[in-house]
């Protein structure tokens, strides 16, 4: 996956650590975390003043990710798979 900047049109970041097809990203409201959910079903928490992973994001039973977003404060992630489960994740924890 790769980071463009909107303000210039250039990629900033050729991100690291993927094992998959990029699906979906969201960003938080806060822009100190940014998720990116690959095709194996994993969703991948980034810090994005380092743009170091955070927690990888792995489901007992993996649904490849559709979609994204963080709540309001940054705390959760809820992530829509394919087969239509949505999943929550704690932010500060990784838990699910």
């Amino acid at each position: 996956a790769r980071v463009w900047s909107v303000e210039t049109g250039k990629m900033t970041r050729d991100l690291k650590g993927l094992n998959g097809l990029g699906q979906c990203a969201a960003w938080s409201r806060d822009g100190k975390r940014a998720a990116v959910c690959q095709s194996n079903g994993e969703v991948l928490l980034y810090d994005t003043s380092s743009w170091e992973v955070v927690y990888t994001l792995k489901a007992e039973t993996p649904d490849p990710a559709r979609s994204a977003s963080f709540s309001p404060d940054g705390s959760v992630l809820a992530v829509g798979g394919f087969r239509g489960t949505i999943r929550l994740w704690d932010t500060g924890t990784g838990k699910e």
